[in-house]
Parts: C-alpha cells; structure tokens; sequence
C-alpha cells in the first residue's frame, strides 16, 4: 500500500536523480566544450602558421633561386678566371722568350758598341783637330 509520504519520497528521490543526471550532463557539457575550444584554437593555431609557413615557403624559394644565380656567376667568374690565368701564364712565358732574345741582342749590341767606341773615340779625336780653315776648304770643295 503506498501512502503520501511513499509518494513524496519518491519524488524527492526522483529529483535528487534527476538533479544528479544534469550535474553529470553538464560537467560533460563543460568538458566537451573545453575540448573543443581547444581543438578550434588548434584549428586557428595551424591555420595561422600555415600562413607563415606559405610566407617562409615562398621566400625560402626565392632564397634558394638567388643562391642558385649567385652560384652560376660564381662559377663563371671562376671559369673566367680559370682562362685569364692560363692566358697569363702563356704571355708569361712569351715574355719571358722575348726577354732572352732581348737579353741576347742587347749583349750582341753592347758588344758591338764596345767595337765601334775605340772607332768614334779616335773619329772624335781627329774632328777636334780639324780648324776652321780646313773646314772652310772641305765646304768649298762640296760646291
């Protein structure tokens, strides 16, 4: 037999229940809520560095399309180089023949010279003894 009270007990057992059920439902409310608040500040997060990350991307290839450029002149330059030095070493070793053979004629010259100076020291002696006279019958003889 089920009295009042029996009635009574039951709905307050029943609302203990039922206000027991909604504190579970809404702390997992609130914990699926912080769940994905932190899942959309991801979401955001990764976006967002995404965006740095097509920037970065970006100058990383212009980057690396400069090193490439620099690179190639580089090594033309070097090419370049490479020739000019070979171009040197060739003239230098042109020089250096021409300076033997200059060497050799200057030696052939000075010994020469060193024959036809005792010649004009002995022309020049005997001009310094020639008077104006006698350079006066040479003119007249020319005419």
């Amino acid at each position: 037999f089920v009295t009042p009270r029996h009635y009574l007990d039951l709905i307050h057992h029943f609302v203990a229940l039922f206000d027991e059920k909604r504190q579970q439902l809404e702390d997992q409310q609130k914990h699926l809520n912080t769940g994905l608040k932190a899942l959309k500040e991801t979401e955001d997060d990764v976006a967002e560095r995404q965006i740095q990350l097509d920037a970065q991307s970006k100058e990383l290839n212009e980057q690396q399309k400069n090193a490439k450029v620099t690179l190639e002149q580089m090594m033309e330059a070097e090419k370049d180089a490479s020739k000019k030095r070979e171009k040197a070493i060739k003239v230098s070793g042109e020089v250096e023949v021409e300076m033997k053979q200059i060497n050799e004629r200057t030696a052939s010259v000075e010994g020469e010279l060193a024959e036809a100076k005792p010649a004009l020291e002995a022309a020049q002696k005997a001009v310094s003894n020639i008077n104006k006279k006698q350079l006066n019958e040479i003119k007249a003889l020319r005419n």
